[in-house]
């Protein structure tokens, strides 16, 4: 916003506030009432708790797939919405606020320890985050308080449903709750029921809130048809006409050709780990994402050793992973995996990465892989295929939906090394069927 429009929205505010205050002190409160009415604007509010739309490193605990999508649907809503983001505050380098040049604001609220916690750790911290909440919105709309001041509350994530609707509730019900899951519980315990796992405590009462969620939200946005599949058998179908299939997109503005001869100096430029190592000829398979079980990653190594034995040594096959974060068990789980097999000097743990660098690595490597075991939907496959690179993806959840088979990348079983191996063999052995791929991807 220019200055002078910044000015002349101040003074319209002020101008507001003082007749709103002449109207209480003439004792006319239903006149109040309605200029209150007249004067507001449609306004949003998005609750993700756990995840900051500010993280850029993707891959790491913190930072994943839900946090671009919250980020780019406020930056594309704020031109008609007055829209804030309500997160957890984690550390005190970052301001309460931000205010971000596409119109919307960032907003992080006290709710327990000034710290990252675990997603399973935050339930109790929700009651605090809810308080925290409410006392903004009443400053916020100062002389107005007695009507909500957003019309909308959009929740991401069952711990943001549980704020929602006490949110929802303090104000009786006078505004549209809409909610994404991005990633149904259901799925996780069939997950955790094929490994043998019992259900948690902390399941249990994601459960329950997820089930509420469906009763109590006047929406519910479901990524894929599958996702919405699954929301309407959980329900037995009771709420078909609430849900609305929106698939994620992708803002890579960057143009590409995908794979080609000048990938050898794209690649060492932004790892310099591989300078010297690579030739024109040389094969990238890429690996995006957090280092956790459910990511399958360990099975892509395996697969990845398997290729190797299958391609002709010169085609130099490398594996490229980026994500992780040393902080984390996991992250040290899979780098000794890494390291006792037999293809750690063809491998790069490129480490956290920023989203606006993520275009020169699709655009580098050769095949993008997302071995998951289950996965709501996947924001890397459609972000691979924007930059033109194939994608070889297991056939689960919102995967299953993104990638057309034989079109525009190859789905194999999940969990299955051996499928996996033979997706890779065939796609670099293709490179005419690999391009095309790509060409369909964009």
């Amino acid at each position: 916003m220019k200055l002078q429009d910044r000015a002349s929205s101040m003074m319209r505010t002020f101008a507001h506030t003082l007749m709103i205050a002449s109207l209480i002190f003439c004792g006319s409160q239903a006149l109040v009432q309605r200029v209150c009415r007249r004067q507001r604007h449609h306004r949003v509010a998005f609750i993700d708790i756990y995840s900051d739309p500010d993280e850029t490193e993707i891959g790491t605990i913190r930072a994943g797939g839900q946090n671009i999508y919250v980020r780019e649907l406020a930056q594309s809503m704020a031109d008609k919405w007055q829209l804030d983001v309500f997160t957890r505050r984690t550390s005190y380098g970052r301001p309460l606020i931000t205010y971000h040049p596409t119109g919307f604001r960032t907003v992080r609220l006290e709710a327990g320890p000034v710290a990252h916690v675990a997603a399973d750790d935050l339930l109790p911290y929700v009651d605090e985050f809810v308080k925290n909440f409410i006392l903004f919105q009443w400053n916020a709309s100062g002389l107005c308080s007695k009507e909500p001041y957003y019309d909308v509350i959009h929740t991401h994530y069952w711990l943001s449903a549980r704020a929602g609707m006490e949110i929802k509730r303090c104000f009786k019900g006078s505004m549209a709750l809409v909610h994404t899951y991005h990633s149904f519980v259901k799925l996780k315990c069939e997950y955790m029921k094929r490994r043998g796992e019992p259900l948690t405590s902390i399941i249990k009462q994601r459960l329950e809130v997820e089930r509420r969620m469906l009763e109590e939200g006047d929406a519910i946005v479901a990524t894929s048809p599958l996702e919405a599949r699954d929301i309407k058998a959980a329900t037995l179908g009771h709420i078909n006409a609430r849900i609305s299939v929106i698939p994620c997109g992708t803002n890579m503005a960057k143009e590409s050709s995908g794979p080609s001869a000048t990938k050898c100096s794209t690649i060492q430029c932004i790892i310099p780990d591989l300078v010297g190592r690579l030739n024109d000829s040389s094969k990238i398979v890429l690996y995006v994402g957090r280092f956790e079980e459910r990511k399958g990653i360990k099975n892509l190594i395996s697969a990845f050793g398997q290729a190797r034995k299958f391609l002709s040594p010169s085609k130099d096959l490398r594996l490229v992973v980026v994500g992780g974060d040393p902080s984390e068990v996991e992250y040290h789980n899979v780098r000794k995996f890494l390291e006792n097999s037999d293809v750690w000097q063809y491998s790069t743990l490129a480490g956290r990465v920023s989203h606006n660098r993520l275009p020169d690595y699709y655009a580098a490597a050769d095949v993008t892989v997302i071995p998951s075991l289950y996965e709501p939907f996947g924001l890397v496959a459609i972000e691979s295929m924007r930059m033109g690179t194939p994608v070889i993806a297991s056939a689960v959840g919102g995967l299953s939906y993104t990638v057309d088979h034989g079109i525009n990348g190859l789905l194999v079983p999940a969990n299955d090394t051996g499928a996996l191996s033979r997706a890779i063999v065939a796609m670099l052995n293709d490179e005419g069927r690999a391009k095309e791929m790509g060409s369909q991807g964009r």
